[in-house]
C-alpha cells in the first residue's frame, strides 16, 4: 500500500511515526510544508506537482518530491490544513451556545446550527479542502483521508492569557459537546465529495473532550525530522500519535481496498 500524505507542519507526527515503522507497510511519501501548508500543489493530469519555486525549494530542503502521479498511489492523507479548536474558540470567545451549558449573564448566545454553519465556512476556505477538490480533479476513484489537526495539548490549561475561548471548553464542561460540532461540520463538508473519509483521533489521546493527553504531545517532533518542537508547543502532536493514526488509517483502508491476487506457483 503506497500512501501519499499532503499537510503543514502536523504532517510531522506521521512522518516521525513512519521512521519506527522502517519497512513496514504502508509506504508514504510526504509532500508536505510548515505553516499554511504546500498551497501551490497543482493537479497536472493525474501528476500533482509543486507550480511555484518556492515549494519546490521547500520540498528539496525537506527531502520530498516536487511531483507525484496520482495513479501510483492507493490513497492521499490530507493531514491538518483546516478549521480547528482555535477557531471553534475563537468563535466561542465572547459567546455561549444555546443549550450546551448554563448561560453567564450578559454573554451574547449563538445557535448550535450558526455554530455550524460558521465551521463549514471556515473549512470551505480551507487548503484541506481546496486540496481534496484538486486530488479528486487529478484522480476521481482515489481514496481520500482528512486527518484533523490534533486538539491542543491539555498543558494549555494551565496557561492564562492567550486561547481563554479554548480553555473555558473545559471549565464549562462542553469540550465533547464541541469536539461534536467541529466532527460534525467537517462531516457536512467532506461528506459531500465522493470518498472522502474523516479520521478519528486516537480516543486515548483525548482529555477533556477536545484537549490531547500530555503523553501524546510531548517531545513532538519537526517536520524536518531534525530537533523536535520547543517545549512550550502545546500545538503538535508526537509520533506515538502519530503512530495510532497511521494504524487506523491502514485500517480503515485495508476494509475497503481490493487485497492483492494470489500468484500460482
Amino acid at each position: 500500500m503506497k500512501l501519499l500524505v499532503i499537510g503543514n507542519s502536523h504532517a510531522g507526527m506521521l512522518r516521525h511515526a513512519a521512521e519506527d515503522t522502517g519497512t513496514q507497510l504502508p509506504e508514504l511519501i510526504f509532500m508536505a510544508r510548515e505553516g499554511t501548508g504546500p498551497l501551490s500543489l497543482r493537479p497536472r493530469g493525474s501528476v500533482l506537482a509543486a507550480s511555484h519555486k518556492e515549494l519546490r525549494e521547500a520540498l528539496t530542503r525537506l527531502g520530498m518530491p516536487h511531483s507525484v502521479d496520482l495513479q501510483e498511489v492507493d490513497a492521499v492523507i490530507l493531514v491538518g490544513m483546516s478549521a480547528s479548536v482555535f477557531q471553534l474558540g475563537a468563535m466561542l470567545s465572547r459567546h455561549d451556545v444555546w443549550g450546551w451549558s448554563e448561560a453567564d449573564e450578559g454573554r451574547p448566545l449563538l445557535s448550535e446550527p450558526a455554530l455550524l454553519a460558521g465551521l463549514r465556512a471556515s473549512i470551505e476556505d480551507s487548503l484541506a479542502y481546496r486540496l481534496a477538490i484538486r486530488v479528486r480533479r487529478a484522480r476521481r476513484d482515489l481514496p481520500i483521508l482528512i486527518v484533523p489537526q490534533p486538539y491542543p495539548s491539555e498543558a494549555i490549561l494551565g496557561s492564562e492569557g492567550r486561547f481563554g475561548g479554548i480553555r473555558r471548553l473545559k471549565y464549562r464542561g462542553t469540550g465533547a459537546r464541541a469536539a461534536e460540532a467541529l466532527d460534525a461540520a467537517h462531516a457536512g463538508v467532506f461528506g459531500q465529495m465522493r470518498d472522502v473519509h474523516l479520521v478519528p483521533r486516537p480516543p486515548e489521546a483525548v482529555v477533556h473532550g477536545c484537549f490531547s493527553h500530555l503523553d501524546f504531545m510531548r517531545d513532538a517532533g519537526r517536520l524536518s525530522l531534525a530537533g523536535r518542537q520547543p517545549d512550550e508547543d502545546i500545538l503538535h502532536a508526537n509520533r506515538r500519535y502519530g503512530a495510532e493514526v497511521l494504524a487506523t488509517v491502514t485500517a480503515m483502508l485495508g476494509a475497503r481496498l481490493p487485497r492483492p491476487q494470489a500468484t500460482s506457483s
